[in-house]
């Protein structure tokens, strides 16, 4: 099953501060055991540069990361990441790689940013719920 918000959760969830999108997140993609990127259709990940630093974004629905797929990253489309995909394969890439984690990320503006280890954390301690 996925996560469908409506459009008044879509607009009351846009509108929290990037923490409690970030807790907003980690619930929802351990309920549904899925969450979402965006990449081209050559399999090309949307990626973001900070401070020096690589990010790689994700959304916990497909429509929060449509909603993100403007401007340079026009081209980009979203991507489904199981939560055992997560989990195990693309956390540890993107610490293998360096890159940090850009927690729903909303308008242009970074979200919440964490580092492999912590996301994992804080999706193993919201398993424990269920």
């Amino acid at each position: 099953m996925d996560y469908k918000p409506n459009q008044k959760e879509i607009a009351s969830v846009s509108a929290l501060k990037p923490f409690d999108r970030y807790q907003h997140m980690v619930k929802k993609v351990v309920d549904f055991e899925m969450a979402y990127t965006l990449t081209r259709a050559d399999g090309t990940w949307a990626l973001a540069s900070v401070e020096g630093n690589t990010l790689v974004s994700i959304w916990p629905a497909a429509v929060y990361s449509e909603l993100s797929a403007v401007g340079e990253w026009q081209e980009y489309v979203p991507h489904a990441l199981s939560l055992h995909e997560l989990m195990t394969t693309r956390l540890e890439a993107f610490e293998k790689n360096g890159f940090l984690i850009n927690v729903f990320s909303i308008n242009g503006k970074t979200g919440f940013v964490v580092n492999s280890n912590e996301f994992r954390a804080d999706l193993e301690e919201e398993s424990e719920n269920y």
